[in-house]
């Protein structure tokens, strides 16, 4: 990562090298969230068929 600066003397702020990729990262954590949360509901109704087929058989 460069810098057009060779000195702290022409610098007015601060310099962000992720600037403009904001929305991209935003995307891809929404992204990850949504698998998480499709994965936790496959293995929750699992879970839940698994428990109430145990409870008939001891009935």
């Amino acid at each position: 990562m460069g810098s057009a600066f060779s000195s702290w003397e022409g610098v007015a702020g601060a310099i962000y090298p992720g600037a403009g990729s904001e929305a991209m990262w935003l995307y891809v954590a929404i992204g990850i969230c949504v698998v998480a949360l499709l994965f936790g509901l496959m293995h929750e109704k699992a879970a839940y068929r698994r428990s109430t087929r145990e409870a008939n058989e001891l009935k």
